[in-house]
């Protein structure tokens, strides 16, 4: 008998019949026409995922497979891959490019992805285009929040029936309960692989392995905990969650009794009988262990990242956030949220608002009413809320984010609709920098109920928005992109703005971020540890202060009548809290008393500009603001520098510079002049004992190496012949020697035309001073020197240029003494106004000045030096001892005292690719000391919490030709056999 070829319902009846056998993958119900012939392609497809998620170092991969994942990496873009490795979460476009190597039709993407997604090893995230990868997400080891008599909190005994995937699904089942059909609805739920919350309008849900740090799910209880203002409503929330989860998530009853008492099923002893005790025992002891006493990391870790609740806050400070917030769950963001942070400056809130529209015009729509009821609810007057501004939207079509006119909305024109022309809901399109918009208040609060007497503050409120279509949120604003913004503030922190507390706050945000998610946990926590004394050190305090000076600073500014009283009313606190601050530094233990002179003298300063008279002057107050942040600045980065472990890894044999100092440059421009200069500390052959004694982690690097050999002065001769050969005309060095100055005068006697001069600040057998050498375009007129009271050693040297003969240049440079409380800050501030009085000339200043130019630029300002540009020198220029973290000392003024309009220098900054070969290389490695390259190495997580197990039968499948097929769940996800 010939054999008969298949009609078209047998062929589909044999493709599902082996699709179920597990011999090849056919999907009956989309992409029909594709058939897997070899079902190990979906474990590649998984494997590469993984292995872009964990990196290729931890597999055994071919060099081939680790190129390729380092193509993908660079490819892809870096937020998305770090985003991934640090979440779990991955974009289409991330998978995609994962793929398309082995896989290089779209269809057959497509279709793989299709499979994962019915076998749940990916979920569907809520946000359009993204997915949650379940073996891929990070473990949470998040503290918890204060219980409140309102919560309402299951435990579920599921005998152990727990995977990876399981959260992802909960969370997205009870979203899609919860959602309803509310106008405003909330963001995407947080999910790891311990723990997944969602909030709603009415309550925030959150489930989670318990206790969190249990290393077998068997061993665990599965919790249900919801938070919101009514304890009826709450409990019943819980429940719902629990059926939802036993009927649908599930899929089964587990046969016995769900629901079980933890202190029961935890043989625990003396944590008392009910459960607000006993949720108090496990907020402060997460290991269950009595016996700790916060000795183990995961106690350590919830000790150090406890989170401000809403009953932390006082009641007056609750209520101003739920006007200022759109939805009930908000609570201040940021460093804010940290118990460690015991001085916040202000308060942040940040919202993702999604709205139910079809279309992004209608959300906008949306949204702009929302806005104007929220607005136009605000209270004023005896509460004492104002409102300053809602920014939205600009006039001018710049694409350049930095040069847009951003539009600041007063109460009125925002319920009108209109500024300028401009509709509210074009102006919420436009957008505000990376936001949607920016709401800004002024309120007169205490922000705990121990805290200080009420005084005001700024509060803002930052909008992202995306409205809900089908079931999924289309976003219009991106999700804030955390570690991507914070490494960006570090590199800003520790360059181009020093700052020193906004960037001891960001490295703790990274660290807790990173500590949270189990990535290094040991090495974070060491972190927390050295950095937590800093944001309850007196310097914060000060610092608060100062932010109090800036709110009303910005309040004075307003052109509200009831605004400016009210701001006046609040000077006399101001000055009683500096008052205050004084009594305490004068009491001080002796290891700080010069800080606390230092920070005495700051606050002194201060209150010469702030009026006992409560009679204001924006510009007074100004440096009266500037005054005390000069003080946090030199005390902070003083501490620093006296850690006594490090908490940025070390350099070492990585560091390919001569020096411990890259050089800065700058291009001036004076009338038809331009001009370009650089400062550079060479690093002082005799200070290397302390690179051999490896305090700043320098040791073993080219310094080493090129003092070894007795050539570092070659090498430093040849990247200044380098810079003149780039038309650079004066390079000011600091730190030099007589073995250096010899090869320098010799190279430039028998250098290239054009020729270049030196001028040096001392005597040839001096052991250190500063030279400047200068183009022989560049006639030097005169040259002084200005010795340091406290140290005649050293001096602040000023020398004038002539330019065409018509034009006057002064240059100043020095290497200020490092004595961090010492008077050299103040003297060298006393010289360059004596200097710039004398004869009023364009100045530029190109030193090592040793500190910040935050903890400089107030002096002057205080002396009455007000025409001072720091230019923003894009990076770090050193690196802190102790702690090994970069700072940047380093800077380059310009200085215009009384000097014409057309007269005035100008000077804009020199990236450093542009100023040596391979320097933009050195600038990166220093910049990576802020933020270490994630690395996706997560096994601290297994350590502390699920690890893998055998698989578990959780449910029998029934197939069409009456066999079955194995549902089968592990802890890296469920497979189906």
């Amino acid at each position: 008998m010939l054999p008969l070829g298949l009609s078209g319902q047998d062929t589909e009846d044999l493709l599902s019949l082996l699709n179920d056998m597990g011999i090849l993958v056919w999907l009956e119900q989309s992409l029909r026409h594709l058939v897997m012939l070899n079902p190990k392609k979906l474990a590649v497809a998984m494997a590469r995922l993984m292995t872009v998620c964990f990196g290729a170092e931890n597999f055994e991969h071919g060099d081939d497979i680790k190129k390729s994942v380092e193509d993908v990496c660079t490819s892809a873009g870096p937020q998305d891959v770090r985003r991934f490795r640090s979440t779990g979460v991955a974009t289409k476009d991330l998978i995609e490019r994962v793929w398309e190597k082995e896989f290089e039709d779209q269809d057959r993407r497509q279709f793989i992805l299709e499979v994962l997604l019915r076998r749940n090893l990916i979920c569907p995230r809520l946000v359009q285009g993204e997915f949650v990868v379940p073996s891929c997400l990070p473990v949470a080891h998040c503290a918890e929040e204060r219980f409140t008599e309102t919560d309402a909190a299951l435990y579920l005994d599921l005998g152990g029936l727990l995977s990876p995937n399981f959260f992802p699904d909960l969370s997205r089942q009870i979203y899609s309960v919860e959602k309803g059909s509310e106008t405003l609805t909330p963001g995407p739920p947080q999910v790891f692989r311990n723990l997944g919350d969602l909030h709603s309008n009415d309550c925030s849900v959150f489930t989670s392995l318990f206790p969190g740090s249990a290393r077998d799910s068997s061993k665990s209880l599965l919790r249900i905990l919801v938070k919101g203002d009514s304890k009826d409503t709450n409990m019943r929330v819980a429940q719902e969650v629990k059926k939802l989860l036993l009927e649908d998530v599930m899929g089964f009853q587990p046969g016995f009794e769900a629901e079980q008492d933890p202190i029961v099923f935890f043989s625990l002893q003396n944590v008392g009988g009910s459960q607000m005790s006993f949720e108090d025992f496990y907020r402060c002891t997460p290991c269950l262990d009595s016996r700790c006493a916060q000795t183990c990391l995961q106690c350590m870790l919830w000790g150090l990242l406890q989170e401000r609740s809403r009953c932390d806050l006082s009641e007056h400070l609750h209520g101003i956030v739920k006007h200022a917030a759109f939805q009930r769950h908000t609570r201040p963001s940021g460093s804010f949220r940290f118990s460690a942070m015991s001085y916040p400056g202000d308060v942040d809130l940040e919202e993702y608002l999604v709205v139910t529209a079809s279309k992004p015009a209608e959300a906008f729509k949306e949204l702009a009413r929302l806005v104007k009821a929220k607005v136009g609810g605000l209270s004023k007057g005896g509460s004492q809320i104002f409102f300053k501004g809602l920014k939205a939207g600009s006039k001018s079509q710049n694409k350049d984010e930095s040069k847009k006119e951003w539009l600041t909305w007063s109460q009125e024109e925002i319920q009108n609709g209109t500024k300028d022309g401009i509709e509210l809901e074009e102006a919420l399109e436009q957008g505000h920098e990376s936001w949607t918009a920016k709401m800004d208040l002024f309120a007169k609060v205490r922000l705990f109920e121990d805290a200080q007497p009420e005084r005001f503050f700024e509060i803002t409120n930052v909008l992202r928005v995306g409205y809900l279509k089908e079931g999924q949120i289309q976003t219009i604003t991106k999700e804030k992109d955390f570690l991507h913004v914070v490494e960006i503030c570090l590199v800003k922190y520790s360059g181009e703005e020093p700052n020193v507390l906004k960037y001891i706050k960001r490295l703790w945000e990274r660290s807790a971020y990173l500590a949270q998610r189990g990535f290094d946990l040991a090495w974070h926590v060491t972190i927390l540890k050295s950095l937590k004394p800093l944001l309850c050190h007196w310097a914060a305090e000060l610092c608060q202060m100062a932010a109090h000076v800036e709110t009303l600073t910005k309040m004075l500014k307003c052109s509200d009548l009831e605004v400016l009283e009210h701001a006046r009313s609040d000077l006399p606190i101001l000055r009683q809290s500096l008052k205050d601050m004084e009594t305490r530094l004068k009491k001080v233990q002796e290891k700080e008393k010069r800080a606390a002179q230092d920070g005495l003298e700051s606050i002194q300063e201060a209150l010469k500009y702030i009026a006992e008279d409560a009679s204001a002057d924006e510009k007074r107050l100004c440096k009266a603001q500037l005054l005390l942040e000069s003080c946090v600045e030199t005390v902070l980065i003083s501490e620093l520098g006296s850690f006594e472990s490090p908490v940025a890894k070390r350099l070492g044999g990585r560091w390919e510079f001569p020096s411990d100092h890259p050089p800065i440059a700058a291009n001036l421009s004076l009338r038809k002049h331009s001009i370009k200069v650089v400062s550079w500390n060479v690093l002082n052959r005799h200070y290397y004992k302390y690179i051999d004694l490896d305090t700043q982690g320098l040791k073993d690097s080219l310094i080493t190496r090129l003092h070894q050999e007795g050539s570092r002065e070659v090498e430093i001769v040849r990247r200044i012949r380098e810079m003149m050969g780039k038309d650079f005309r004066i390079v000011c060095l600091q730190e030099c020697w007589p073995e250096l100055l010899i090869d320098l005068q010799k190279d430039l006697d028998q250098g290239p035309t054009p020729k270049f001069h030196m001028a040096c600040t001392g005597q040839s057998t001096d052991k250190n001073q500063e030279v400047i050498i200068y183009h022989e375009e560049l006639k030097l007129l005169n040259m002084k020197h200005h010795a340091y009271k406290s140290n005649p050693k050293k001096v602040v040297t000023e020398a004038l240029f002539a330019l065409d003969g018509t034009v006057t240049l002064r240059a100043v440079t020095t290497h200020v003494p490092g004595d961090p409380f010492g008077p050299a800050r103040r003297e060298f501030a006393d010289c360059l106004v004596s200097i710039v009085y004398g004869e009023e000339l364009p100045t530029v200043l190109l030193a090592d000045l040793n500190f910040p130019e935050k903890a400089v630029q107030p002096l002057l300002l205080d002396r009455g030096l007000e025409d001072v540009y720091f230019v923003p020198i894009p990076y770090p220029t050193n690196i802190c001892q102790g702690s090994l973290l970069p700072k940047r000392i380093d800077s380059i003024a310009v200085i215009n005292h009384k000097v014409q309009p057309e007269k005035q220098l100008k000077a804009t900054k020199i990236e450093p690719e542009e100023l040596l070969e391979g320097l933009e290389q050195v600038v990166k490695l220093l910049k990576s000391r802020s933020a270490e390259p994630l690395t996706p190495v997560r096994y601290q997580s297994d350590k502390v919490a699920l690890v893998p197990r055998p698989p578990t039968i959780s449910s029998i499948q029934h197939t069409s030709r009456g066999g079955f097929v194995r549902r089968c769940t592990g802890a890296r996800g469920v497979l189906w056999r």
